[in-house]
């Protein structure tokens, strides 16, 4: 008896054992499903992520047709979104970047605020987005924002940034230089050294090109790139022959040997007078050394070769002249007519300064 119960009991065991081994299997198939499909969906996720993300930063600028009473002064300060201190500004008209990243924006506005400090200068950047801004209105706007957003003392200095995200036409950016900022940002006279077009080349490295799509992480990059410059040029002090007339003070203000002078009249002018002064000196000393040597040696004027010459042995009995042959020349006078290029802009003179580009 306790043999075949025994017996039992093992086959009882063995039925068993056979039966739940393939609920394991089903259900370690079933948790590997699971998992297998979690990994996909997961994975799915972090593609669609990832192909987004690529775009993430593209924005349609905000355009403006019009201000309800002062165009330039809502413009410059309207109700919406700019920042200004007493030497720097910041205003993003188009909604570059208020609204799609403040964060972005708030390290723009340190940015500014630091490198006026830095160079000692008021610095403005605006990035516009009103519709019918042309290229005049564009630098005539520039120079209104640099004298109505820091004053027009003669030692007010300032740099206005017009950017254009307007979209309607060819982009136009400007850069208006106010006062001393001309002896900083200007081209030299030989035209070898261009420091606007180092600028707007520091923009034009990041900003993309009319009608295509407009990220802010690159407008920031532009926009630092930019900032980066000014530091730099204006480590390396004004430019040696730049000058300006400066109307609020009512002289010339001129760069001259590390030192920046007034003078009452141009000094280009001047230094035609200076020229012509040191010219009749020269001429005068010259003149006096030669009559001094003269005088001292005593030259006496030499004989003429007719006093070794027989008039008798050589006489001239007949004399005429002969035509040999015929050479005619022709030359065909073309006539040209010229034109001219575009690209850049620059601001006339006075107070005022700078230049533009098309983008």
């Amino acid at each position: 008896m306790k043999t075949k119960r025994l017996v039992s009991l093992l086959l009882s065991a063995a039925a068993l054992l056979i039966f739940s081994l393939p609920v394991a299997a089903v259900s370690s198939v079933s948790t590997v499903q699971a998992s297998s499909q979690t990994s996909q969906v997961s994975s799915s996720a972090d593609t669609k992520k990832s192909s987004s993300s690529g775009n993430s930063d593209i924005v349609k600028p905000r355009h403006i047709f019009s201000y309800s009473v002062n165009q330039w002064d809502d413009a410059l300060l309207g109700e919406e979104y700019y920042y200004k201190t007493d030497n720097a500004y910041l205003r993003d008209e188009a909604e570059i970047f208020f609204g799609n990243n403040d964060a972005l924006l708030k390290k723009l506005e340190k940015d500014v605020q630091q490198t006026a400090d830095e160079i000692g200068m008021n610095v403005a950047i605006f990035l516009g987005g009103l519709r019918g801004r042309n290229d005049s209105l564009t630098e005539k706007f520039a120079a209104y924002g640099s004298e109505r957003l820091f004053g027009t003392k003669w030692d007010d200095n300032s740099i206005f940034l017009y950017l254009d995200f307007e979209e309607s036409a060819s982009a136009y950016d400007y850069i208006d230089t106010y006062h001393d900022a001309k002896l900083y940002y200007t081209d030299d006279k030989s035209g070898v050294v261009s420091r606007v077009e180092d600028l707007l080349d520091a923009l034009y490295d990041y900003l993309p090109s009319s009608g295509k799509s407009i990220h802010y992480n690159k407008i920031y990059q532009a926009i630092e790139a930019y900032l980066k410059q000014l530091k730099k040029i204006h480590e390396k002090g004004p430019q040696f022959d730049s000058c300006y007339y400066n109307q609020e003070k009512g002289c010339y203000r001129w760069m001259c040997y590390g030192r920046v002078i007034d003078c009452s009249f141009s000094p280009y002018r001047g230094m035609w007078l200076f020229f012509l002064i040191a010219v009749g000196i020269g001429l005068t000393v010259g003149f006096a050394g030669a009559a001094s040597i003269r005088k001292k040696y005593k030259f006496r004027e030499s004989a003429s070769a007719a006093v070794y010459t027989s008039k008798n042995r050589c006489r001239i009995t007949n004399q005429q002249d002969i035509f040999l042959r015929e050479h005619t020349t022709k030359t065909k006078i073309e006539s040209s007519s010229g034109g001219h290029g575009g690209g850049h802009s620059h601001h006339g003179g006075g107070s005022h300064g700078g230049g533009g580009r098309h983008r």
